[in-house]
């Protein structure tokens, strides 16, 4: 939704009545206005533009770039930056109003001061330097954070881009509270904070500031929290810019966490939105949640994992910190570690239902420190998700239940899970190098791919989307039962396995081992992309559910395409044969069950035929290829093929690629004129195989079927009297293949059979277009008698 006004229209008469008295003391400054307090109204006046004050201010200390602001900017690269080793990746400025600056919480979504708005574009660096731009779809109120003198609802919103940006920072919110349903304020007081602000200046530089927490504020629809001006001065522009905390992980490293937001200032403190509430944070998932994004909420480890007297999961013994067994309560809705040098036991039993609210898994040298999960009873997980530091997979055979919305990091070697039950929630994954859930994924909740490689091998049930941001997701089992699969630009869909309705902008690509996917439909509108492996030329089988000659996606729909491909949708084919041979056919891609040919729902899209190459450019399925340019031509058709899928045979159609020379050549024309099943033999220029006395280089000439039985549109002649019997004209005509470029065409003349004559003499051409498609034409030609001649032959050599 917009932004509303912060001001009603009578508040502003008033304001200019008292523009020039002086601020009582309890004004306060917002980072676009000054606000004064006027009985219950609240008024706003623009202040001088000044950058964000900061006591002791160096560019070296202070500024995130060097020069250029914004056209140009360069990243500080003094290690006496205050924010020096910290990725800033995730803040991001307005390059139309500079001052502005934005926190982002996942790819897509960024945080904003309400009474500032968003922005039509958001610009920031990404962790490789490349600086990227966003465009901003809707900015939304979450009614809570700092509730300004006069306004009901709270200043903390939420921006919205179109696309996502890559390759950004995923800032955790900073939870130090007790339990997941309460707000512990205390907790915060004190909290070293790194503070992003400017002020309304367009050409210098961001600056970063350390400063502490001095309150929490929590009451209703304010949550806010303030800082003391002692340190730093917020100024105009400096609304929405974020907050961090300098949090140091359960890894050991230290890394910037959000806190809030700017919001306000008045004599004494600066106002912030305040992020570590559970209202806020579940106000922020629901947001996140219906673009198949979740918060990754951060805290810190309460207890370790000892495992060493008992393994079982609820056991305070079992548990410690620093290494001491736990004997202050059970480790419930907390978050804790794992950490492999300290663990006595990494197996964990999970004996009884049990709630955590975020684990962590803490890095080790070897590689084969894996923690596992197992037991019949269920294991929640709480709105901190799951992170993996370590370089090991942690295995969970024993159940998983998602308690929140959130955000796993499954690190860079994974995870693998049996069952997950969604509980009405969003998992957002980020899989590493691959991770697996091999049983069930169940309950109405959503699963979503962040990056990474995700293998889903069993027959799941949950009911809501299904997304892929970034990565591959790879379904060997089915989950048919989710609301669709969603695809960003990124993304790639894969596997053997039965999926749900697939768009979005990505590329759905079976994979390399002649792979079935099966879904009821496609809708290409976004610009989805498609890629197949084909392994070989011959007639494919599919009499097996999981396997084919060459990959499949197979559309069981009766609306299989929503749409028509169009130019916007690559289709990739990736042949696994190093050269072409003219009549080879491959069949693969797609297979209908409609038994319609679907030819043109397909024809438009933009087609890439690949061949295997070792030095070639294009890396696909393990293998390298190049993009094949001819000069054999590619030609699609729709095929009549009977598979047999699992459940029995299957009438309908599938694309077939064929192979031929250049139409203007007769190798070029037999490749397609021919029955696939026609014996070599039959396909030679000299072989009549209907024995209608007709060779095929003739048929050719003529531009005729070589299987059709007569009588043909063969070569005519007839003679013209001419007007008063004195002589006349021998009239010859035939039909010409105005393609066949190898051919040349000579009518010769005899009067006696014994010797030949060329004709040369015009030639007219008395139908252009006999065929309707511009492949043929007839002409005539008219050869002189006298009175006196009693005989006269004419013949067509064609010379090939």
């Amino acid at each position: 939704m917009g932004t509303p006004p912060l001001l009603p229209r009578e508040a502003m008469r008033v304001f200019w009545e008292v523009v020039s008295a002086p601020p009582p003391d309890h004004t306060l400054l917002c980072a676009s206005r000054r606000i004064l307090a006027v009985g219950t109204g609240i008024l706003c006046f623009l202040a001088p533009a000044r950058a964000m004050q900061v006591t002791g201010y160096s560019s070296i200390l202070n500024d995130r770039f060097s020069g250029g602001f914004p056209a140009a900017p360069v990243s500080n690269p003094d290690m006496t930056f205050v924010g020096a080793g910290r990725n800033w990746s995730g803040v991001g400025w307005d390059p139309a109003n500079a001052q502005k600056g934005y926190g982002f919480i996942s790819p897509s979504h960024y945080l904003v001061a309400r009474h500032f708005g968003g922005s039509a574009s958001v610009t920031t660096f990404d962790q490789s330097g490349t600086l990227r731009s966003g465009t901003q779809s809707a900015v939304e109120n979450t009614n809570l954070g700092i509730v300004f003198f006069g306004e009901t609802v709270g200043d903390l919103s939420l921006g919205t881009l179109t696309t996502p940006l890559p390759n950004l920072a995923r800032y955790g919110v900073l939870d130090l509270n007790a339990t997941s349903a309460t707000n512990a304020t205390s907790a915060y007081s004190g909290v070293p904070l790194f503070v992003y602000g400017r002020g309304a200046n367009n050409t210098s530089s961001p600056r970063l500031a350390t400063t502490p927490v001095s309150a929490v504020t929590v009451s209703g629809s304010n949550h806010s929290f303030t800082t003391p001006r002692t340190d730093l001065q917020l100024e105009v522009g400096d609304s929405g810019s974020p907050v961090f905390a300098n949090w140091t992980n359960p890894n050991g490293e230290v890394e910037p966490a959000l806190i809030g937001n700017h919001a306000a200032v008045n004599d004494t403190n600066n106002f912030h939105n305040f992020l570590g509430t559970h209202e806020v944070i579940n106000s922020l998932n629901a947001f996140l949640a219906d673009d198949g994004r979740a918060l990754r909420v951060v805290g810190n480890a309460a207890y370790t994992w000892v495992g060493s007297s008992s393994t079982a999961i609820d056991r305070n013994v079992a548990w410690g910190f620093g290494g001491n067994p736990n004997a202050t309560g059970a480790t419930t809705d907390l978050y804790v570690r794992f950490d492999p040098a300290t663990a006595a036991n990494r197996a964990v039993s999970v004996n009884a239902n049990h709630t955590l609210r975020g684990l962590f898994f803490k890095s080790s040298a070897s590689g084969t420190d894996s923690f596992t999960f197992s037991g019949a009873a269920t294991l929640t997980i709480g709105r901190g998700g799951l992170t993996s530091y370590d370089n090991n997979i942690q295995t969970f055979s024993a159940n998983l239940k998602l308690g929140d919305h959130q955000f796993w990091d499954a690190g860079s070697f994974g995870l693998a899970v049996a069952n997950l039950e969604t509980n009405g929630r969003l998992l957002e994954i980020r899989a590493g190098g691959g991770s697996t859930i091999s049983g069930t994924i169940s309950g109405t909740g959503s699963l979503a791919l962040e990056s990474g490689f995700l293998t889903l091998s069993g027959s799941s049930t949950y009911t809501g989307p299904t997304w892929i941001h970034e990565g591959s997701l790879r379904v060997i089992g089915t989950l048919a039962s989710s609301a669709s699969v969603r695809l960003a630009s990124l993304a790639t869909l894969a596997g053997s396995g039965q999926v749900p309705q697939i768009l979005g902008s990505g590329t759905v690509a079976p994979g390399s081992a002649q792979a079935i996917l099966t879904a009821p439909s496609v809708n290409p509108s976004s610009g989805l992309d498609f890629a197949f492996e084909f392994t070989s030329a011959t007639a494919p089988t599919f009499g097996s559910a999981t396997a084919s000659v060459n990959d499949l996606l197979h559309l069981t729909g009766t609306v299989p395409f929503t749409s028509n491909l169009t130019a916007t949708n690559q289709v990739a084919i990736f042949l696994d044969v190093p050269e072409l041979k003219a009549g080879e056919h491959f069949r693969g891609g797609f297979f209908l069950d409609a038994s319609a040919d679907f030819l043109p729902s397909v024809e438009g899209a933009t087609f890439l035929v690949h061949l295997r190459d070792a030095a070639g450019p294009v890396a696909f399925g393990g293998q390298q290829y190049r993009v094949y340019a001819g000069p054999l031509e590619i030609s699609l058709t729709t095929e009549a093929q009977t598979a047999n899928f699992g459940v029995g045979d299957v009438g309908g159609r599938i694309l077939q690629l064929g192979v031929r020379l250049p139409s203007t050549s007769y190798d070029a024309w037999a490749a397609t004129a021919f029955p696939a099943e026609t014996p070599e033999a039959d396909r030679l220029a000299d072989a009549d195989p209907n024995a209608d006395g007709v060779v095929n280089l003739l048929a050719y000439a003529y531009r005729l079927d070589p299987i059709l039985t007569p009588p043909h549109e063969l070569p005519q002649s007839f003679f013209v009297p001419a007007p008063g019997g004195a002589g006349g004209e021998l009239v010859y005509q035939f039909r010409r293949n105005k393609l066949a470029a190898d051919l040349t065409y000579v009518v010769q003349v005899s009067d006696s059979l014994g010797s030949w004559t060329d004709f040369t003499g015009s030639t007219l051409v008395i139908n252009a277009d006999p065929d309707g498609d511009g492949g043929a034409e007839v002409v005539e030609i008219r050869i002189p008698v006298t009175d006196n001649e009693t005989k006269k032959f004419v013949r067509l050599q064609v010379v090939r």
